[in-house]
């Protein structure tokens, strides 16, 4: 009985989303305002606008998670896990990349783009033609048995459509469902209580000693680390 009151819950929750009612009403109530990039006072710019180069996968294995954000609300959360043995996986739960008229083709599979896989400047690139204002990459530099585990379990078996872990997302749950999915799977690389809003993730991610988070703003990145003032960041939650 308690399953069937939390489904139905579910799917009246995604309807409403789905209606532009939930979002209208979490705007007005104060829930979601506008919001800039939770970046600490203490986080300083490493460096000058990043070149394309300064962005492309090279040796080192790495998450990257992609927090967007509009004018009045935060729009989206995807995720893309790479290793210089497997390649990249790129995970976009209900997003738009390779389906929308503007933008890049791809074929995706259960909420998982595999061909092309988009490289950081790609998904980047497209983000600049949705209404996106700002986007934070925070970028975790793993051991590559760790990458190697996360892109099997969200790389379709032999070209197919199986897939080892549930990526389907129906609704406004990107960033529950990536969170859930790195808390449970990234060997302790990103930790995270439950959220439902990107912004929230996004709160929890500064806490979590990225190796380096990447603003972009339209074509111009910078990279953020920080200060000499900086402690380091409570993980308690």
């Amino acid at each position: 009985m308690a399953e069937l009151i939390v489904k139905h819950l579910k799917y009246s929750f995604i309807g409403l989303w789905r209606r532009g009612i939930l979002p209208l009403t979490l705007l007005l109530s104060g829930c979601i305002s506008n919001p800039p990039p939770n970046l600490p006072d203490t986080w300083i710019p490493r460096s000058t606008p990043l070149a394309d180069s300064d962005i492309e996968d090279g040796e080192i294995p790495k998450i990257h998670i992609f927090i967007m954000y509009g004018k009045l609300i935060p729009l989206h959360t995807a995720l893309r896990v790479y290793s210089p043995e497997l390649g990249a996986v790129f995970w976009d739960p209900e997003g738009g990349y390779g389906k929308k008229k503007k933008g890049p083709k791809a074929k995706r599979v259960k909420d998982v783009v595999v061909d092309p896989v988009p490289t950081v400047k790609d998904y980047l690139k497209f983000r600049e033609v949705n209404p996106t204002q700002k986007t934070e990459v925070f970028e975790f530099h793993v051991d590559v048995e760790i990458a190697n585990k996360l892109i099997r379990m969200l790389t379709p078996e032999n070209d197919g459509e199986i897939i080892a872990y549930e990526t389907d997302v129906e609704g406004p749950f990107c960033s529950s469902s990536i969170s859930k999915f790195l808390t449970k799977h990234s060997d302790q690389t990103v930790q995270t209580p439950k959220v439902c809003l990107p912004q929230t993730f996004s709160k929890y991610l500064y806490q979590q000693n990225p190796d380096r988070v990447i603003i972009a703003d339209d074509d111009i990145y910078i990279e953020y680390g920080p200060g000499p003032e900086a402690q380091s960041p409570s993980t308690s939650f």
